[in-house]
């Protein structure tokens, strides 16, 4: 019987999956035009879709050299998610820390990524100044308005 090696990149994600999950809750980054991903319809189809995963939900989670497969709420169903580690591009952990796997982001939020990493220093500062400001007023908004997925993509920064 032939042992099956583990890419290296799959390795690390799985590894940054498993350390996440011991925190309360973690972001997962992917990109669902990729092959074997399985979603309720509306999120197919979308270069950046994130998933909220956590031990604690009621749900199971399981993850192997294949990728994740959760079963997650949506509305009053659950459903089987199933994101190949080929289509994961990025972890965001409880405390805010960010993996990224360049080479998976595509092409469009990579873009995005790195022209927000090009802003002048005093820009990026008084961007924040703002959104602490309105941090009030973006704790209001309803739970029907979500941000849009170029707004979802300018709060991810690239580590290198």
């Amino acid at each position: 019987m032939q042992q099956k090696t583990i890419d290296f990149h799959i390795q690390q994600k799985m590894k940054a999956l498993a350390e996440a999950l011991k925190d309360d809750h973690v972001f997962v980054h992917f990109d669902s035009r990729r092959a074997g991903v399985n979603l309720p319809a509306h999120l197919l189809g979308i270069p950046m879709v994130t998933l909220k995963l956590s031990l604690r939900f009621n749900g199971a989670i399981n993850y192997d050299t294949e990728g994740i497969v959760a079963s997650l709420k949506f509305g009053t169903e659950y459903y089987e998610c199933i994101v190949p580690w080929v289509a994961v591009w990025g972890i965001t952990l409880a405390s805010g820390e960010k993996k990224l796997w360049r080479e998976d982001i595509p092409q469009e939020i990579l873009e995005t990524i790195l022209e927000a990493d090009k802003k002048p220093a005093a820009i990026v500062k008084q961007e924040k100044n703002l959104k602490n400001k309105s941090a009030n007023s973006i704790a209001n908004l309803s739970k029907t308005e979500q941000l849009s997925p170029a707004d979802k993509r300018k709060q991810l920064k690239l580590i290198s």
